[in-house]
Order: structure tokens, then sequence, then C-alpha cells
């Protein structure tokens, strides 16, 4: 199991634009991608336009091979529009 890592910095005045779509079909068609098991947005306390998106997959080929699913990429390239900055993505591995 490899869990994913995603900084989002969403435009200012955007923050709750971007939580009602990813409520109602970002985290459906996030969780639906083959070998993803689960999704979490969080919103940063201490500002209001960080967001922490964490996510739970098979392997990093099964994260990066949602890129070739129509349906992921609809929403990934929705999301980019809500981004005031590059977004920062790391995998890592469970340690125990």
């Amino acid at each position: 199991m490899v869990t994913v890592a995603a900084l989002l910095t969403i435009t200012p005045g955007k923050e709750e634009e971007f939580e009602r779509e990813f409520a109602k079909w970002g985290h459906a068609t996030l969780t639906a991608a083959v070998g993803n098991h689960s999704a979490t947005l969080s919103r940063c306390i201490e500002e209001p336009s960080p967001y922490l998106l964490v996510s739970e997959w098979d392997s990093v080929d099964a994260h990066k091979a949602a890129m070739d699913d129509p349906e992921y990429m609809k929403w990934v390239l929705f999301a980019r529009g809500f981004y005031a900055e590059p977004v920062w993505v790391r995998h890592f591995d469970g340690l125990g």
C-alpha cells in the first residue's frame, strides 16, 4: 500500500467552491479509480487556502495508471482551475 500526499493551494476566494465540487464528484471519482482505497481532503487550520489530499493506493504504478482513466483525468483537469500554484505530490511507503 502506498500513501499519496498532495498539497493543494487553492486560489483565495475559491475555497468553498472547491470543497463543494470535491464533495459533489471529486471524492467519488478518485475513490472509483482502479487501485485506490481511500481519499481524504483536509483544510489547513492556520491559513484558508492550503488543503492536504491524502489517498491510499495499491502502488505508485496504480496511482500513475489512473492518469489513463478519462473520468479520473476529467476531475484532475477540472481541479487544476482552482490551484493558485503547482501541486506538491509525493508517494510514501508505510514503515509499520
